[in-house]
């Protein structure tokens, strides 16, 4: 199951229609790269990115009736990595078959709208977004049916991903930030799928902040219906790129 850590980017995103800020820059162990400006935010997961080009685009739309207005654009590659996986032996995940089509290629665009409501030290985001997969065709036997993987690799198949989410921060104090969400991910005329994550920040300083925490994941599989837990642990580095 060690192949669900290329898929662990998914575990950390920053879901609020906020950017972190003009000039501000972070990064973890899991997290991916983020670049901020005060309206536009963007992210990619470098070391991924060799094999799995990736990268999002967050827009600042505004405010109107005390909420925060953001869409969030992703484009993503994933044949390069489906390909590498397709190996006999180690590293294998996917198995060589001529009776199994070669793998195509995969260009994943999603768009998402995030409403954030700031109470007190609460920030509360809403989120409905949608992937497509245009002409995607994946053989189905070359789907990983694992936990997190499972239905996000159903949509090159589907060619049709949606979701809607919540999220909610507590700053408890500088040094100390909770994050918890529940997120739905939808497979037309199929499954529905539940994740749920809780997750501890704490500042080391200004610069360093370790976080801990799980994740929860339920859906029906091929072998069946499944409740899956997760622990979690990033390290992020936050600096700001002076001009």
């Amino acid at each position: 199951k060690l192949i669900i850590l290329l898929f662990i980017g998914t575990f950390f995103p920053n879901d609020s229609a906020l950017t972190i800020g003009d000039g501000n820059r972070q990064i973890g162990l899991f997290k991916p790269f983020i670049i901020g400006t005060p309206e536009i935010e963007i992210s990619t997961h470098p070391l991924l990115f060799l094999i799995k080009p990736n990268f999002k685009i967050k827009k600042y739309l505004g405010k109107r009736h005390n909420l925060d207005f953001a869409g969030r654009f992703g484009f993503d590659y994933p044949s390069l990595l489906l390909k590498t996986l397709e190996r006999e032996g180690t590293g294998g995940v996917l198995s060589i078959d001529e009776t199994i089509d070669p793998i195509p290629h995969l260009f994943i665009l999603s768009s998402e709208l995030l409403l954030t409501k700031r109470i007190a030290a609460f920030q509360i985001t809403n989120k409905i977004g949608l992937s497509l997969c245009p002409g995607c065709d994946l053989d189905s036997r070359n789907i990983i049916d694992l936990p997190i993987i499972y239905p996000r690799m159903k949509l090159y198949g589907s060619k049709i991903l949606q979701n809607v989410g919540l999220d909610i921060k507590y700053f408890v104090s500088e040094k100390i930030k909770i994050n918890t969400d529940l997120d739905f991910l939808i497979i037309p005329k199929e499954n529905t799928f539940i994740e749920h994550k809780l997750l501890f920040n704490y500042f080391l300083s200004k610069k360093i902040s370790f976080t801990t925490g799980y994740k929860l994941v339920y859906g029906k599989y091929p072998y069946g219906k499944y409740l899956d837990l997760f622990p979690l642990l990033d390290i992020t580095f936050y600096w700001t790129d002076k001009k």
